[in-house]
């Protein structure tokens, strides 16, 4: 019996039912978001390794993997876990102990300058707004990490087989990508590029601007260092502003306690030292890493904050760049007319040119020399 259906017909249903099971994937999947964009950002850091003990020093893929796994919790998951638990577990005892505020509230209301310039009731206003923002954001990422075990191990598990079978999965991507074979590769140059800046490079910024901070409250007699250069190193890696929103209040701490030489000293530390060498090390890092632009890390931050928590800082990022690469190169290669279409067309705006500047005579004689 013949089908009542036409091939054109039989190939959109398919098509339309592939769409609608890659949305239900996706929609039951989507509490592990973070785990894919995790183990693709681990991915990208440590393939040129496994590459390199598997092709050259003759390991074999699954000690290579395991070793890789292993060093990459050592290094970048169970630091930054503790880190985070730790600083996320102080704000939220932090801003949850009214006396903590109220005395600093008392400490800057005494200062001259506020009782002549500020409404009293503003910076109790404020500070409780800021108090709030820290406990959405750090309470949350405190909840998160008690339920975080099933993202890293599902990271993990994707980890492993990324890496294990990492050849057959780049020719199958190099297969099903709707790129050519040389834009395919270009991509992957620049997805590494990105994500080498973005992670490497302001990951790097970001420490160093954070023990700096901490370094400068612990010379200048400011409470509890280390816990709010930690805090600066997360701030850090919001362009601009990223650590001043640290060592502003700082200073200012220090004022309205009647410290004005250490609050100066702290305030010219942050612009002199701080915020400078953020501009430094920016330079240097582009030439060795890549260079992201610093709108597209703050926008990104803006996405990935209220999706990802703080692990938003990296992946917001990393996505915007994705989406401007992937603009950049349908753009250049459909967009664009073929460099023989371009050079066609000057050839004839060339010839037309000349055609129009040559003199009467001349063009006379052309004629007759046709004739």
């Amino acid at each position: 019996m013949p089908s009542p259906y036409t091939r054109k017909q039989r190939k959109g249903a398919m098509l339309v039912l592939i769409i609608l099971l890659f949305c239900f994937l996706a929609y039951a999947l989507r509490g592990f978001i973070t785990s894919f964009f995790g183990a693709l950002i681990i991915y990208t850091l440590f393939r040129s390794w496994h590459q390199k003990l598997v092709e050259q020093r003759k390991w074999k893929p699954a000690l290579s993997t395991t070793m890789i796994l292993i060093v990459s919790f050592l290094l970048i998951i169970l630091p930054v876990g503790i880190v985070v638990y730790q600083v996320a577990n102080q704000v939220v005892q932090l801003v949850k102990d009214p006396t903590v505020v109220t005395g600093i509230i008392a400490k800057i209301q005494h200062y001259p300058l506020y009782q002549k310039y500020v409404d009293p009731q503003l910076l109790q206003d404020q500070l409780s707004r800021i108090g709030q923002v820290a406990v959405n954001i750090f309470g949350t990422t405190l909840n998160g990490l008690a339920n975080s075990i099933a993202t890293i191990s599902v990271m993990y598990l994707i980890l492993y087989f990324m890496f294990a079978h990492y050849k057959a999965m780049e020719t199958w991507l190099m297969q099903y990508l709707p790129f050519s074979p040389r834009n395919s590769y270009q991509y992957a140059d620049e997805l590494r590029n990105i994500t080498y800046s973005n992670v490497i490079g302001s990951g790097i910024i970001a420490v160093i601007q954070g023990a700096l901070v901490g370094l400068g409250f612990w010379l200048f007699g400011i409470p509890q260092p280390f816990f709010y250069g930690t805090i600066a190193v997360f701030a850090s890696f919001i362009p601009v502003i990223g650590s001043a929103l640290i060592f502003i209040p700082g200073s200012l701490f220090a004022l309205a306690s009647g410290e004005t030489g250490h609050g100066i000293g702290l305030l010219l530390w942050g612009f002199i030292l701080v915020a400078n060498i953020d501009n430094v090390l920016r330079m240097v890092l582009n030439k060795k890493i890549g260079d992201t632009h610093p709108l597209i890390t703050f926008l990104g931050i803006i996405v990935g904050l209220p999706i990802f928590g703080l692990t938003g800082l990296v992946i917001g990022p990393l996505l915007l760049s994705f989406f401007v690469l992937s603009v950049q190169m349908y753009t250049r290669n459909y967009l664009s007319k073929p460099a023989s279409e371009k050079e066609l067309e000057i050839k004839i705006v060339k010839e037309e040119s000349t055609d129009s500047t040559q003199n009467p005579s001349d063009r006379k004689e052309d004629t007759d020399t046709n004739k």
